[in-house]
């Protein structure tokens, strides 16, 4: 009896510890990579859904659900298929994507389903011009100093 009870105890921690790390693996965020830096004030955002889950439209009768993106924890776009997401308009500075799987309903699951991703934006600098100084022109010459 005591041998069982140990059985079942462990066995039911290990059923729960897959569940979570199943639940983890719904949505996968390819890129942008952990802390990487872009050089552009446009991402596309890629990731990979797990087989046994079907997204389409909100509110369909006949899938999983779909995806809510999040960047800096703000609600920014739904994805309804696994194609890259469009991230624009961004500044420089840091960022924090996250991406959802919910119910058709829009509900989050329990445990919720999601990914996250820090990274940064650097936009090239533009140098700051001035006026040029230093050369002379005369006419007539075709030499510029």
């Amino acid at each position: 009896m005591k041998h069982t009870l140990r059985f079942t105890v462990i066995f039911s921690l290990l059923a729960i510890v897959a569940a979570q790390n199943t639940r983890n693996e719904v949505v996968q965020i390819t890129f942008p990579t952990e802390g990487v830096t872009v050089m552009s004030d446009s991402v596309d955002a890629t990731f990979t859904l797990a087989s046994f889950f079907d997204i389409d439209t909100a509110g369909c009768t006949d899938c999983d659900g779909y995806i809510k993106v999040f960047l800096n924890g703000n609600y920014y776009s739904s994805v309804t298929s696994v194609v890259p997401t469009p991230l624009t308009n961004l500044y420089e500075g840091s960022y924090s994507l996250k991406l959802e799987a919910v119910d058709p309903s829009g509900s989050s699951f329990s445990p919720a389903a999601f990914d996250t991703v820090n990274f940064n934006v650097d936009l090239p600098d533009v140098d700051n011009l001035c006026a040029p100084s230093g050369f002379s022109w005369y006419h007539n010459q075709y030499r510029l100093y």
